[in-house]
């Protein structure tokens, strides 16, 4: 993927099960990441402006996925802390199967992280980036 360093989140558009998320580069150059399957996303900030600082898919082998527990708490909230053990239990296993899934390149985790402005993280089945004329 290219960088997007100091560049733009542009926009956010949620259909059903997708959403497309556009960035500009610095140099104007524009692209739409089109994620499909989406299961979670979650931002936070969003604002006119919003400056990239780090943009990553993280997607099968080459990343540790042991430093994700709290993107995964941010998109698969625990159950309450006085909600019986079993519930807890499910949930540890369900955000395993979700990093296993990960791991294996069977689903992808959006991590874009900002300057200024808008903090996005998703889970979802595909991504596509495009650039966009």
């Amino acid at each position: 993927y290219p960088s997007f360093h100091d560049g733009y989140l542009s926009g956010i558009q949620m259909d059903d099960r997708s959403a497309t998320l556009s960035f500009r580069q610095p140099d104007g150059a524009k692209y739409e990441l089109l994620l499909t399957g989406v299961q979670a996303l979650q931002v936070n900030d969003l604002r006119e402006g919003n400056v990239v600082f780090e943009f990553e898919v993280v997607s099968g082998r080459g990343r540790n996925i042991e430093d994700l527990d709290e993107t995964m708490e941010r998109l698969f909230p625990s159950p309450h802390p006085a909600a019986e053990a079993k519930s807890h239990d499910a949930h540890a296993a369900f955000l395993a199967a979700k990093l296993t899934a990960v791991a294996e390149g069977k689903a992808s985790l959006i991590l874009v992280s900002a300057s200024y402005g808008a903090n996005l993280v998703a889970f979802c089945e595909s991504v596509t980036l495009r650039a966009v004329a």
